[in-house]
C-alpha cells in the first residue's frame, strides 16, 4: 500500500525541504541576515510560531515572510490531502477484501445447503 503513495510522499518531503532552503537563502542573501538568524526566521515562520522578536522588518522581509507563510499553507494542505488519501484508500481496500471474503463464505454456504422435505 505504501508503495502506491511513495511518489506523493517524496514530492511532499522535497517541497518542504525546498521551502526551508528557499526561506533560508532569501533571508540570508536578500536581507543580509546571518545564517543562524536566517534559519531561525525561516523555521519560526514555517512552523507558525512567529515569536515576533524582530522589530526592524522592512518591506523585503515582509514579502519573504508572506511568501513563506503562503507556501507553507499550501504544503501543509498537500500533506493533509496525501494523508487523507492514504487513510481512505487503505480503508476502502480493507472493505473490499472483507466483502470478497464474505461473498466467498456465502458461496460455500449455498453449495453446502441441502433441502429436505418434512412430511
Amino acid at each position: 500500500m505504501i508503495k502506491h503513495f511513495r511518489n506523493d510522499i517524496i514530492i511532499t518531503v522535497l517541497l518542504f525541504i525546498s521551502l526551508v532552503i528557499a526561506g533560508i537563502l532569501g533571508y540570508h542573501y536578500l536581507q543580509g541576515y546571518a545564517w543562524e538568524n536566517a534559519i531561525y526566521l525561516t523555521l519560526i515562520t514555517i512552523t507558525t510560531i512567529g515569536f515576533g522578536d524582530f522589530s526592524h522588518i522592512d518591506d523585503t522581509d515582509k514579502l519573504i515572510t508572506i511568501l513563506l507563510i503562503l507556501l507553507s499553507i499550501i504544503i501543509y494542505a498537500h500533506t493533509i490531502y496525501i494523508l487523507f488519501k492514504y487513510v481512505l484508500t487503505k480503508n476502502r481496500t480493507k472493505k473490499l477484501t472483507y466483502n470478497k471474503k464474505t461473498k466467498y463464505v456465502r458461496k460455500i454456504k449455498i453449495i453446502c445447503h441441502t433441502t429436505t422435505q418434512i412430511s
